[in-house]
């Protein structure tokens, strides 16, 4: 559907309508630190107004709404029935010319209520309102018109006389009498000049009848026919009242349930009436309900078009949804492109000792090797520490003494076994290239050892 404000489409100028908007939740939605009169200058400021406006107009409203007093308190300290007067006066700031209020008097006492009657009333001759209630006294007083829903459909519409004329029972007409007088006496006098009057409850004092409203011309003569018998028939008094709002929002609950119940037992005779709706022309129109992919495809057309009045209603947000991945996207294929056009790869990476700072490097075996391994040790900035008697033990008491310098200086060790002509390198698990330079050094103590010269060499690259 559609809702125009103005001859325009709210759904289609959302945010002209926002401007012209106030609106009062059924929840109180206030920030528990901020004071009655810091709210209004807040949300004033948030409908485009200046600081000393807001605050001037706030200050007015809490005077209009008796809540001046409460201007300085916190909203978390205010009274139930204070923080809906507050609520009232955030949707009244800025003078909008469209107010939705939500039960906007629930939780006030009846002072408190009237006093927001008044207002209201006092309100609606320049802005067009729209309170939802279920009290139906202050639809009856603040209600130009009064439509009346039943699990969220309209049943009627219409002024407060239309309804109750409509739906409403006529009058109610009370007599007061003594105990000991006849109700079938007093019933025949009245019906002599209202035919269709009917008792609708009996007392031992008093009796109540249902007057319909097309009787209205004879109530005259009833009230004189009445009042020259009342001390034969013992009547002490006569009241009579219209139909309440009240009455009448029973009324049109009970011919709902009517409703539906008879819609129910009439469709339950024939599966056909379930698929039958009339136009406006009250044709009856058939219809089936589509299942299997005609209902896949019709809800797939049903999610895009929700889809595309949301990115029509926020067309910034879909700008940045569409540019944003797209620019990304663009940069990315432009570095990989300069990347491939340069061929820019990164540099080998020579695997030495060097690449961890000055560290300490272990070695056991005869004294030849350890000298070689040595040599390469220092040529590579490190300490070189040899090691008489178990390599595998020294390690692991250095590193119960001082876990922290194990972990980060000891990052290569060879054991060389002379007589079972084994060499092992040893290396830390936690320096990412240990384990090749460890085999690089080691290897190379082998090759000058061997070879018996310090010119050749193996160098290792990544």
């Amino acid at each position: 559907g559609s809702v125009y404000a103005k001859d325009y489409n709210i759904f289609q100028h959302m945010d002209r309508f926002r401007n012209s908007l106030g609106l009062c939740p059924q929840h109180d939605m206030l920030f528990p630190y901020l004071t009655a009169l810091e709210h209004l200058i807040f949300f004033g400021m948030l409908k485009g107004m200046d600081m000393a406006l807001a605050r001037s107009e706030g200050l007015k409203l809490l005077q209009m709404l008796n809540v001046n007093e409460k201007k300085s308190v916190l909203a978390e300290k205010l009274s139930g029935g204070m923080k809906r007067k507050l609520s009232l006066a955030i949707a009244l700031i800025g003078s909008p010319q469209v107010l939705i209020l939500d039960e906007p008097t629930s939780g006030m006492d009846p002072e408190s209520r009237r006093e927001m009657w008044d207002l209201l009333l006092s309100l609606r001759h320049d802005r067009t309102i729209l309170i939802t209630t279920h009290f139906m006294e202050e639809a009856d007083v603040l209600g130009d018109r009064i439509a009346i829903m039943d699990h969220g459909k309209v049943k009627c519409y219409g002024t407060t006389l239309f309804l109750k004329r409509v739906y409403g029972t006529g009058y109610l007409l009370t007599v007061m009498k003594e105990i000991s007088s006849s109700v079938d006496a007093i019933t025949e006098l009245i019906k002599g000049s209202v035919a269709g009057a009917e008792v609708k409850t009996t007392h031992p004092t008093q009796v109540t009848y249902k007057v319909p409203q097309e009787e209205a011309p004879n109530l005259p003569d009833m009230f004189a026919a009445i009042e020259g018998s009342k001390e034969l028939l013992g009547i002490s008094g006569v009241g009579i009242s219209c139909t309440t709002m009240e009455e009448v929002f029973l009324r049109v609950g009970e011919l709902a349930k009517e409703e539906k119940y008879e819609f129910d037992k009439t469709s339950s005779h024939s599966k056909d009436q379930q698929n039958m709706v009339r136009n406006t022309s009250n044709e009856v129109l058939t219809y089936k309900k589509r299942k299997g992919l005609q209902l896949l495809i019709q809800q797939f057309k049903s999610l895009v078009h929700k889809r595309s009045l949301f990115n029509f209603r926020r067309p910034i947000t879909s700008i940045v949804y569409l540019v944003l991945p797209a620019v990304l996207m663009w940069l990315t294929m432009k570095n990989n492109l300069m990347n491939t056009i340069q061929g820019s790869q990164d540099p080998p990476l020579t695997l030495q000792l060097s690449l961890y700072g000055h560290t300490s490097a272990y070695v056991n075996g005869p004294e030849y090797l350890q000298t070689i391994y040595s040599q390469l040790v220092i040529q590579q900035d490190s300490k070189n520490v040899s090691v008489q008697g178990e390599l595998v033990q020294t390690l692991l008491q250095i590193g119960v003494e001082n876990v922290a310098r194990y972990k980060t200086h000891v990052i290569v060790a060879a054991d060389f076994d002379d007589r079972s002509k084994t060499a092992t390198a040893l290396y830390n698990g936690l320096a990412f290239h240990s384990a090749p330079i460890s085999m690089n050094m080691l290897t190379n103590a082998l090759l000058r050892s061997n070879s018996r010269t310090n010119d050749n060499s193996i160098t290792t690259t990544n």
